[in-house]
Formats: C-alpha cells, structure tokens, sequence
C-alpha cells in the first residue's frame, strides 16, 4: 500500500511537473502575446498619433487657408467699400453740382427777368418824360406858330428880330421832328 501511494506520489508529482511545465510555457507564451498586444497598442497608439498630428496638421492648414481667403475677402470688401464710398462721394459732388447749377440758373433767370422788368419800367417812365415833353413841344409849337405869325407881320419892321425868329422856329421845328423820331423809337420800343 506503502509502494501503491509512493507511486501514486511520483506519478502526481510527475504530472504536476508536467503541468507546471506546460503551464510555464502557457505562461511565457500569455507573456509572449501580451508584449506582442502591448506592442500592437503602443504602435496604434503611435499611429494614431500619427493620425491625429496628420489631422491637427490638415485642420490647422485648413484653418490657415481659411483665414486666408477671410482675410481676402475682407480686404476685398474693404476695397469694394472704399470704391463704394468713393462713388457715392461723386455722386453726391454731382449732385451738389447739379443743384448748384440749378440754382445759379434760376437765379440767373429771376436777374434775367428782375433786369426785363427794371428795363421796362425805366422805358415807361422814359416814354412817360417823353410824352410830357411832347406835350410841352406841342404847346412850344403852337408857340412857335403864333411867333412865326406875329414875325411875318413884324418882318418889314425889324429884320434883325425876324431872322432870329425863323432861326428859333427852325430850332423848334427840328425838336418836333427829333421828338417825332423818338416816338417812333418809343413805339417801336414798346
């Protein structure tokens, strides 16, 4: 019984041997895939990084881009602003000019037409003064024509006085005419 058991011990102290030898192997090879996977995660992880880096990379290059057409398009804007402003600056000078024009004209007209007005008053009162020194020429004539009489009749008694006479009636004479002359003038005027 005592070598039964001393067997049993052997062979269970064999089989533990074996065991224990396949469990090291087990073991070294659970080691042996835990380097390799923790390997494989280091190098994702590197790779991923990699990744990330690439994609931050782009991201920032996009962003850079981006900012960069912004910043065109502002600097853009702001010229097309600026040629806006300009524009409309003309546009309001024009504007200015134009009314201006306007105004200078219409007030050139209201002159114009002030300076009618005066020059037609002026010619009324000219043809009123005219008309009174018609009126006062008429009454001269008539005069005149009293004189011319009274020196016919006078004529063979003072030469001297009826050669001064003819002279005045032919002065008087020569008014009507030129006052004649002017109310054609004065007609034609009006």
């Amino acid at each position: 019984r005592v070598a039964e058991l001393t067997s049993q011990l052997a062979f269970s102290k064999s089989r533990s041997r074996h065991v224990f030898a396949a469990n090291s192997k087990v073991a070294s090879q659970l080691e042996n895939e835990k380097r390799r996977a923790e390997n494989a995660i280091r190098k994702a992880e590197e790779e991923k990084g990699k990744v990330e880096d690439l994609e931050k990379n782009e991201i920032s290059s996009q962003l850079d881009q981006a900012r960069a057409r912004d910043e065109k398009a502002a600097a853009v804007n702001v010229d097309q602003l600026a040629q806006l402003e300009k524009a409309n600056e003309r546009a309001e000078n024009a504007i200015r000019i134009a009314q201006e024009v306007q105004a200078d004209s219409a007030e050139a007209q209201l002159d114009s037409k002030r300076g009618v007005k005066e020059s037609l008053e002026k010619k009324d009162e000219k043809v009123e003064e005219l008309e009174e020194r018609v009126a006062d020429l008429s009454i001269l004539l008539e005069t005149a024509k009293r004189m011319e009489a009274k020196a016919m009749r006078i004529a063979g008694q003072n030469e001297l006085n009826t050669e001064h006479a003819l002279n005045q009636l032919d002065s008087k004479r020569g008014i009507k005419e030129s006052l004649e002359k002017k109310d054609e003038k004065v007609e034609e005027l009006e």
